[in-house]
C-alpha cells in the first residue's frame, strides 16, 4: 500500500474514531500520537497537507468527505497545508479563538514561507467539542522549479486562546529533482 494511501486512511481513521476523551484521536484503542499531532486539556490540533483544493469546498457543504494526504510536493502543482482542530476553548458566548504561527523551511533550514496569528478559527463554535473540524488557516504553497530539491518542515504553534494552551505541530515534505 502507498504511504499516500496509509495516510489518507490514518487521517479517516482519525476524523471518524470514536475518543475516549473528548478530543485524543485514537485508532485501534489506543492514542495515535506523532509529531504533527497534539493534544492538551481536551483540544487537539493537526497538522496536514493536501493537493486537493476540493476538499475544502466538500467539507463546507457537509456529508462524507474523504481528506487525502501527502507528503510529496510537485513542482508548480499547489500544496495546501491545513489544520484540523477538535474540542477548542469556548467563551461565555461559544465563540472559539484558535491562531497558528507557521514556518515552512526549506532543506537548508533557511525560511520559505512564515505567517504570524494565522486565524485558524474565530467567532461562533456550533459544533460539539468532540466533532473535528477544518481550521480557517490554511497555506497555498507552489514549489517553483527554482526551488531546491530536498526535505521542507512545516514547524506550527496552534494557540487556544480561551484555554491559554500552545501546541506544537511538525511535518516534513519531500520535493523531488
Amino acid at each position: 500500500m502507498c504511504f499516500h494511501r496509509i495516510v489518507a486512511l490514518s487521517v479517516v481513521l482519525l476524523l471518524s474514531a470514536a475518543t475516549s476523551s473528548y478530543s485524543q484521536p485514537m485508532k485501534d484503542g489506543k492514542p495515535v500520537t506523532g509529531p504533527n499531532i497534539a493534544s492538551k486539556q481536551g483540544f487537539t490540533a493537526q497538522l496536514w497537507l493536501t493537493e486537493h483544493e476540493e476538499f475544502f469546498h466538500k467539507f463546507a457543504q457537509g456529508g462524507d468527505v474523504r481528506f487525502d494526504g501527502t507528503t510529496n510536493a510537485r513542482r508548480d502543482v499547489p500544496v495546501f497545508i491545513t489544520f484540523f482542530i477538535t474540542g477548542p476553548g469556548l467563551d461565555a458566548s461559544g465563540a472559539a479563538d484558535v491562531a497558528a504561527d507557521i514556518t515552512v523551511r526549506k532543506p537548508d533550514g533557511t525560511i520559505y514561507f512564515q505567517a504570524k496569528d494565522a486565524p485558524c478559527w474565530s467567532g461562533k463554535y456550533p459544533y460539539s467539542p468532540e466533532s473535528t473540524q477544518v481550521a480557517d488557516a490554511k497555506v497555498k504553497l507552489r514549489i517553483e522549479p527554482k526551488d531546491p530539491a530536498g526535505q521542507y518542515s512545516v514547524e506550527a504553534t496552534i494557540r487556544d486562546k480561551i484555554k491559554k494552551i500552545d501546541l506544537s505541530l511538525k511535518k516534513t515534505f519531500d520535493v523531488a529533482q
